[in-house]
């Protein structure tokens, strides 16, 4: 099974717990995404209007949840995990789940194709970023059903390198508890970067 990761801050943390309890991520509206570009295409002019409304409809029912193969990025952490005091998240998808991922194309926004059905033009524009994004290596589920969720199997919680140590106490009781086979790690300053290692509750 392919091992996926996602940052997050522990801002709110019973968000982070309901990933653990319900093993479930949460699919966000496109909207509340953070690129201004997300949604957007190019089209010809004189594109049909029902083709145009059939597009503009359906993007009201995507819902994304984003995530990544490397979690060794520290602009990922930096950016998406609190600037090192939130967590990455190791998770495997379920087999229904999986056939929902895309890899995004970091290429420019996406021009209509005329050749292909609406559908596909609705799930390639929802696949196509401008290229500043690509540190990201962002991988996605797309669900096109207004689905707020994402059914996941968690197996790996890392602590970013500004953790508090009280949090990491918390955090190592309760997954402990949930007996999920969840392995925990943290971050470290070594040989002047920052590693990923386990992590031993003392």
């Amino acid at each position: 099974m392919v091992m996926y990761y996602k940052f997050t801050s522990l801002a709110k943390i019973d968000r982070v717990i309901d990933v653990f309890v319900n093993k479930r991520l949460y699919a966000s509206n496109y909207k509340s995404l953070n690129d201004p570009m997300e949604g957007f295409y190019f089209r010809d002019l004189n594109i049909k209007n029902r083709v145009s409304d059939f597009i503009y409809n359906q993007k009201q029912e995507i819902r994304i949840c984003s995530f990544t193969k490397n979690v060794e990025n520290n602009l990922m952490w930096a950016h998406y995990a609190d600037s090192f005091k939130g967590i990455a998240i190791g998770f495997e998808l379920t087999n229904q789940e999986e056939h929902n991922v895309f890899k995004m194309n970091y290429n420019g926004l996406y021009q209509y194709d005329y050749e292909i059905s609406e559908y596909q033009n609705l799930l390639t524009i929802f696949q196509s970023k401008l290229p500043e994004w690509e540190y990201e290596d962002e991988y996605r589920v797309i669900n096109c059903s207004n689905n707020q969720y994402v059914n996941i199997k968690p197996r790996k919680l890392i602590f970013g390198l500004h953790v508090d140590l009280n949090i990491k106490k918390m955090f190592w009781h309760f997954i402990s508890n949930l007996n999920q086979n969840i392995s925990i790690k943290q971050q470290v300053r070594i040989n002047g970067g920052v590693q990923i290692v386990e992590y031993k509750n003392k």
